[in-house]
């Protein structure tokens, strides 16, 4: 008998896990009013390190059988084992977010707003070997 059967281990994702989340605020704003004019500067900052703790995945071996006497008797084809390549992970995010705006009080009746933003969004700054 000759049938290929299902592998058995390989993604076990039931050893403990976890995650530990620190995050960075840092908010900035300035206003300020000349004649017709109300200048707003500003900034918005947001570091997010996330550092996960577990064992991997592909920790537990993944166990292929091709016969039915190889899976009675615990006899294996083949077996894989992987390693994760550290058991903390970190990960790093960085958002950033400047702006500037005018408000320009044309007449009594006529206020005109205008402004510019810039954003900065960095997926991973973290420092990896």
């Amino acid at each position: 008998m000759n049938a290929p059967f299902t592998k058995v281990g390989g993604l076990d994702n039931t050893w403990v896990q976890g995650r530990r989340a620190t995050r960075f605020f840092i908010n900035d704003n300035l206003a300020w009013s000349h004649g017709a004019h109300e200048l707003r500067f500003g900034t918005n900052t947001r570091i997010f390190r996330l550092n996960d703790h577990d064992f991997g995945e592909g920790s537990v071996p993944t166990v292929t059988y091709t016969t039915l006497p190889q899976y009675i008797y615990g006899v294996a084809s083949t077996a894989a084992k992987t390693f994760p390549t550290s058991a903390n992970e970190p990960f790093s995010f960085l958002n950033l977010d400047l702006y500037a705006q005018d408000t320009w009080r044309v007449t009594k009746k006529l206020t005109w707003t205008f402004g510019i933003t810039s954003l900065l969004r960095i997926a991973d700054f973290s420092t990896r070997s």
